[in-house]
């Protein structure tokens, strides 16, 4: 058997566009669902790794949001 576990990210930010005079607020949540061995402990290496593939995945929907927002602003 195998056990399934997930880490969780939460990210807030907080922006001010000083050009437009427009601010905001992005939170995020992401999440890595990894697999370990049922017998097996989970080391500090497959915590680390978890917590950058959520916190990379977390990034990437900041960067498409600010991406979309520009965007907006142009119009």
């Amino acid at each position: 058997y195998t056990s399934l576990y997930q880490a969780d990210i939460s990210i807030g930010l907080k922006y001010n566009n000083k050009i437009t005079k427009k601010s905001g607020n992005f939170d995020l949540k992401s999440d890595y669902t990894f697999v370990i061995d049922t017998n097996s402990v989970i080391s500090n290496n497959k915590q680390i790794e978890a917590i950058k593939v959520a916190s990379s995945h977390a990034l990437e929907e900041l960067l498409a949001k600010f991406a979309i927002l520009t965007l907006k602003d142009k119009q």
